[in-house]
């Protein structure tokens, strides 16, 4: 089953699902904590390699589940986490205030 048939596609209006369902997705791969910020980038040559095979992964899964034109503004970012920051600082809406 590819991706797309799991996710649904992120379009800038449905962030809570498609967030809640990747997450749901990279879990599933035991990949989740490429999206912890509190997980350090491994600094030795081997583990390195390793990570950013995995993190190249999340990487092609977050760019296969976003509308295109919503990707432009993920190119300068280099890492899966990094992307995923900028996705949930732009796109996550608080309602905090609606609470009482």
């Amino acid at each position: 089953m590819s991706i797309e048939n799991t996710i649904v596609r992120f379009t800038s209006k449905n962030f809570p699902t498609w967030k809640f369902q990747f997450k749901i997705f990279l879990k599933g791969k035991e990949l989740s904590n490429h999206m912890n910020s509190s997980v350090r980038v491994p600094t030795d040559d081997k583990e390195f390699a390793q990570w950013e095979v995995k993190d190249t992964k999340v990487i092609s899964w977050l760019w296969g589940t976003i509308e295109p034109h919503l990707g432009t503004n993920l190119r300068c970012f280099t890492t899966a986490q990094a992307m995923w920051d900028y996705l949930h600082r732009i796109y996550h809406q608080d309602h905090s205030a609606r609470k009482f």
